[in-house]
């Protein structure tokens, strides 16, 4: 499968798990690009507030559409039923949970 930075990637699952099954592949690429007319800010006009929003302006469309399939495939993200909309899959709850950051401790 198509090798996907991690950067990229983890900005990809940031935004699916914000979006909540909101998005398909094509959204995700727009709303990390940064496409205010993009359907998804259309109907989630939250999402052109969000620190995710053209925070990958450097990819092209198609390198973040690629990419973004590239992680369906690869399980960081699933299908939903009957549907092009992306949600976490295992793979990418997981990994979010890694890049988490560790905040300071409380006892």
């Amino acid at each position: 499968a198509r090798p996907v930075p991690r950067p990229v990637g983890l900005a990809i699952l940031r935004l699916v798990a914000a979006a909540d099954g909101a998005l398909a592949a094509s959204e995700i690429a727009k709303v990390l690009r940064g496409t205010r007319g993009s359907d998804a800010v259309r109907a989630h006009p939250g999402l052109a507030g969000s620190p995710l929003f053209g925070s990958v302006k450097d990819r092209e469309y198609e390198d973040l559409l690629r990419d973004a399939l590239a992680m369906r495939a690869k399980g960081f993200l699933a299908s939903t039923a009957g549907s092009e909309r992306l949600v976490l899959g295992e793979a990418g709850r997981a990994a979010l949970a890694r890049a988490a950051p560790q905040g300071p401790r409380t006892t």
